[in-house]
């Protein structure tokens, strides 16, 4: 008996409580089936969708979305308490879209094809200097119409000239200065250049790609601006630290001490002259650390055929180069 009570008050429960979602699919497009995943979404929901009109995205407000004015209602394909499908109207113009379920004891709304910004880095590696450049990844962060430079009829009732509104992705920075950079690249990554005059700082960014108006601003990330650091300039000639460039053996750990030489100055040249040299492990470069050959004809690393090759050949975290070399790798995994 107990048992049973505590499952007809959990269901009772259940059923008043106000839909959430979760995650939702996009970038989509007109004719495609959304996806939502959340909590309290069936199994009979009232769906909405609504376009949201493009226009000047003037500046990001920290203003949650809320639902306004009345949607076209859509036919769910699968409604169940976590999982909602739903087609969009095949009618609709691309853009930004707002959504609407109503189920058991309220509603909840939400944006589909909104930018999100998952991470951000800078000509710095972890920041970004003055001059420099930002890039953002992420989803939505171009529209999902674009094919280059767009632009939409925006006409007031009874204007004899339209006014224009192009569909550029934009990034805002909003700190000791704020700024709006436009933006190049695709839905999932963004870059732009930095002012040469833009003061050092922590920085806020967020990313516009030029539908949905003011509504339309993604989430923020963080970006410091630092000036720019000038990388060490001493050289670690691996001939210095054992290395031959016979390619006769095995030369991984001259070329690894030459490679915590430089970390422990903080970065540098590692410097290859010319030869073979015959690597058998990944190679980790430090920050600020450049492998640079006599010139790409006349050095080479090679990694021969290995029972276990490594999962990478050469890796850094950020702020490394590589010139004048040639790589050659055997059956790489």
């Amino acid at each position: 008996f107990a048992f049973r009570l505590c499952a007809t008050l959990a269901f009772a429960h259940s059923a008043s409580a106000a839909p959430a979602v979760f995650w939702a699919s996009d970038p989509i497009r007109p004719g495609e089936t959304a996806m939502l995943i959340g909590e309290e979404l069936g199994p009979k929901p009232a769906i909405e969708v609504l376009r949201l009109p493009d226009g000047p995205a003037g500046t990001p407000s920290a203003k949650p979305f809320a639902w306004a004015g009345k949607g076209q209602r859509l036919t769910p394909l699968q409604a169940d308490a976590r999982c909602l499908k739903a087609p969009l109207p095949p009618q609709l113009a691309p853009g930004v879209y707002a959504y609407r379920v109503a189920a058991g004891g309220g509603s909840v709304s939400g944006l589909l094809n909104r930018p999100a910004i998952w991470w951000a880095q800078g000509d710095g590696g972890t920041t970004a200097s003055p001059g420099g450049w930002i890039r953002v990844f992420g989803k939505n962060l171009a529209a999902v119409t674009d094919h280059g430079p767009q632009t939409t009829d925006h006409r007031p009732a009874g204007a004899k000239a339209p006014r224009q509104h192009s569909i550029t992705p934009t990034l805002h920075l909003q700190g000791s200065r704020n700024l709006s950079l436009r933006a190049q690249g695709d839905g999932y990554a963004l870059k732009a250049v930095l002012p040469k005059d833009l003061p050092p700082g922590q920085y806020r960014v967020v990313a516009h790609n030029g539908c949905g108006g003011s509504a339309s601003w993604s989430e923020p990330v963080t970006l410091t601006v630092a000036p720019a650091r000038a990388w060490p300039a001493t050289v670690y000639n691996v001939r210095d630290f054992g290395a031959d460039g016979s390619g006769a053996r095995d030369e991984t750990a001259a070329v690894q001490a030459a490679l915590a030489k430089a970390g422990e100055n903080g970065g540098g040249v590692v410097y290859f002259p010319r030869g073979r040299y015959q690597i058998t492990e990944g190679l980790v470069v430090p920050r600020f650390t450049v492998l640079r050959g006599e010139s790409r004809e006349l050095s080479s690393l090679f990694w021969p055929d290995v029972p276990k090759p490594p999962a990478a050949l050469i890796r850094g975290s950020n702020s490394f180069g590589i010139e004048g070399l040639t790589l050659y790798a055997s059956n790489h995994v």
